[in-house]
């Protein structure tokens, strides 16, 4: 979004980046978005000196709320034979046991839902192994009531870490979504892909979404 609104869909009414404590191991950054749309086209900031004009010209107001959570290698505790994640095994240096793994599970979803009143709209998520994590995220551990559906990447990256978008289908309607592969430079391993996501939000316009780590 351009701060003055003239080269975005939804003209940006006000930005703030909320920094949350998180203990070293999750890192979690708040983005609240406030958005408006307006009748004749205009930025806000454009009338900003004439509340009344402000008020008749807002139609539709939209807060959406975006959540960073960098899960630190979420890993399930099954080998995955095209991917080097033998540390992450019961029997590996880390020692990754099923309770190990459910206790980080749980803990994520306890994180994502003391972040706001509200549960966020979105949450962009670094570092997850693949579907059955999500799954179980999102389906199977405290985040379970919280309606969240979810897309991700299926990345070359050699530990198999991919990245991934949590989101409110009330908040927002899915339209598509797919992995953007990033080429490596001579002599460099794969990397993870790009998430990109767009959807419809309560205004009726299109949101475009990127989750990059």
């Amino acid at each position: 979004f351009v701060q003055n609104g003239k080269h975005s869909t939804f003209p940006l009414v006000h930005g703030t980046l909320h920094p949350i404590h998180a203990n070293p191991l999750e890192v979690i950054v708040l983005l609240s978005l406030y958005l408006a749309v307006l009748d004749d086209g205009q930025a806000l900031t454009d009338n900003i000196e004439n509340p009344e004009k402000v008020r008749q010209n807002v139609i539709e107001v939209a807060l959406v709320t975006f959540v960073e959570l960098n899960c630190e290698n979420l890993f399930d505790t099954r080998h995955d034979s095209l991917k080097n994640d033998v540390e992450f095994l019961p029997e590996g240096s880390y020692h990754w046991t099923p309770y190990r793994y459910w206790h980080k599970v749980n803990h994520l979803g306890q994180e994502i839902v003391a972040q706001s009143n509200s549960i966020p709209d979105f949450v962009a998520m670094c570092e997850v192994e693949n579907d059955s994590v999500m799954f179980d995220l999102t389906k199977r551990s405290l985040l379970r009531n919280a309606g969240y559906e979810y897309v991700m990447t299926s990345s070359p990256d050699e530990r198999g870490i991919d990245v991934a978008l949590l989101y409110q289908p009330a908040s927002f309607a899915l339209l598509h979504s797919h992995s953007i592969r990033i080429k490596p430079l001579p002599d460099t391993r794969p990397t993870r892909d790009i998430l990109y996501a767009s959807g419809l939000i309560i205004t009726g316009d299109t949101l475009h979404v990127f989750v990059v780590h």
